[in-house]
């Protein structure tokens, strides 16, 4: 494996480079629109308000976690298994409509209720900022799985697979990459920014005490998930946020301390939803501060959609050239 690694790196450069190359354009046109409207780019720090209850709250989450296995069934039930959806596509098309129904409910309720004149002239400078975060992140998380994949070499072990790349490894048609690469860099980003850096956010921040519920939580999808080094993972970050909330409270820092607090948590469930991939986790944890961070500072989900799109755009485009 550690002889793969300058290949994969040169790779990955490659797909970077390609995915940079067709954003530039959209790029410029978010600096135009943004010296338009003369909007500023980042927000001082501010408490958001409350938007979402902790019902409903629940509800998305059980959406977003139960749905795509339930869709999957009645698909099952309803075409039968030899049906027109072949069982290597199957799980595709499950979370494809799931991410789509998820994003039809939560963007609905979100439109209905919080609309704002404002939204659309700060859009554009909200996705330069995703556009410009994006490479550095991108360094920062391939560098930080780079040393694990060598950790977990000298410890003999090998990386869990992802269901999605041994599917674009293999003979996958067209129009199920085209629909991949549909769910990895638009429905996903979508989905997932408005459920940890939009919902949970907001409801994380208003209370101390909600943050150590969001870890409880990432726990305890990790022991379900049955990787012991990704339970051990969120154990230590467990830890070290308890050093991180009596540290900030004793020196006093000038970011609201709910607002750091809720960035490392919901990264921490981030890492935590993906913890059947190990070892993922760990720079989903750290691209997971780099989206709460742009939350934060932005005052919407916009940035980090635009974030999230582009680096899950790249391993698309990475595992697309290695399929071919």
């Amino acid at each position: 494996m550690p002889n793969k690694l300058p290949e994969d790196a040169i790779r990955m450069g490659i797909a970077g480079g390609f995915v940079f190359l067709i954003a530039l354009p959209c790029a410029g046109l978010g600096w135009a629109l943004c010296r338009h409207y003369c909007r500023p780019l980042l927000t001082p720090w501010q408490r958001p308000h409350a938007r979402w209850n902790g019902t409903e709250l629940l509800a998305l989450f059980g959406l977003f976690l139960l749905l795509p296995s339930l869709v999957q069934s009645l698909i099952i039930s309803t075409m039968g298994e030899d049906g027109a959806v072949s069982p290597e596509t199957l799980p595709i098309w499950a979370s494809a409509l799931s991410a789509t129904l998820v994003c039809a409910v939560g963007w609905g309720q979100w439109y209905r209720r919080h609309r704002t004149p404002q939204f659309l002239r700060r859009l554009p400078g909200q996705l330069l900022l995703g556009f410009a975060t994006w490479p550095t992140s991108h360094v920062v998380v391939f560098a930080i799985y780079t040393l694990c994949l060598l950790i977990l070499a000298a410890l003999g072990e090998e990386p869990n697979p992802h269901p999605f790349s041994q599917l674009m490894q293999s003979e996958a048609g067209p129009g199920t990459l085209l629909l991949l690469g549909l769910l990895a860099c638009v429905l996903a980003p979508l989905v997932e920014e408005f459920l940890f850096r939009g919902v949970l956010f907001d409801w994380s921040v208003q209370r101390q005490r909600h943050s150590w519920v969001i870890l409880t939580f990432a726990i305890l999808l990790t022991l379900a998930s049955g990787q012991i080094y990704a339970v051990l993972f969120l154990g230590i970050l467990c830890v070290a946020y308890g050093g991180w909330e009596k540290t900030t409270r004793r020196i006093g820092c000038r970011t609201p301390s709910r607002i750091t607090n809720t960035v490392y948590a919901t990264s921490a469930l981030f890492a935590a939803v993906h913890s059947g991939v190990w070892p993922s986790p760990i720079p989903l944890f750290a691209l997971g501060l780099f989206l709460g961070t742009l939350r934060a500072r932005t005052g919407g989900i916009a940035a980090g959609v635009a974030l999230h799109g582009l680096f899950n755009a790249v391993s698309y485009v990475y595992l697309l050239r290695g399929s071919a």
